[in-house]
């Protein structure tokens, strides 16, 4: 809702949908404190262990240049970096893209609701699936890749199967809603 510092940024860019205030900003200020990155990672590593460390490895540089879309080149990850400055919400919206959405101060928790119901409301194998996809995606660096990993994933298998994909296709072709089954067990 107001401001995300330091760590605070990376754990903004991990996520898959952000929605914030209007009033929102973002500061990586490691720079203007003397602090590295990757050393802030290493740090990480010994204090929260290492496979929570590993999250917050996948939290740095890499995503930040991923989610700007600069590979090979790495300006605007760069200048996000080595100035350490406020980045506004629009900026964080259009520039930057780790935004989905910008709302006014006093419906951030509304609208987020309201996106959580309109998941809610999809088959729960599908969501699975997908952000299953996507984070594969994020940490092959290649969508293609994580496409085709995850379409031969058993997890995937089990869902193209199960009893969800079934009915939400038969509810297509009969122009109605699909009525969502519990999810096959992954």
């Amino acid at each position: 809702n107001d401001g995300a510092y330091g760590g605070g940024v990376k754990i903004v860019l991990n996520c898959h949908l952000v929605i914030g205030s209007e009033k929102a900003q973002f500061v990586p200020p490691e720079v203007k404190r003397g602090v590295i990155v990757p050393k802030k990672v290493i740090r990480s590593l010994i204090i929260l262990g290492r496979q929570q460390a590993q999250i917050c490895f996948t939290l740095g540089i890499p995503r930040i240049a991923a989610i700007a879309g600069l590979y090979p080149s790495s300006q605007r990850a760069s200048e996000m970096l080595l100035i350490g400055e406020t980045i506004s919400v629009p900026e964080a919206y259009s520039q930057f893209g780790f935004m989905n959405k910008a709302v006014p101060h006093a419906q951030v928790l509304p609208t987020a609701f309201e996106w959580a119901h309109r998941i809610k409301e999809n088959s729960l194998d599908a969501v699975q699936e997908t952000k299953r996809a996507l984070i594969l995606a994020q940490q092959l660096g290649n969508f293609e890749h994580a496409t085709i990993a995850n379409s031969y994933a058993p997890e995937a298998r089990r869902a193209d199967k199960g009893k969800n994909i079934k009915e939400g296709l038969r509810a297509f072709s009969e122009t109605r809603e699909p009525k969502w089954k519990n999810p096959t067990k992954l």
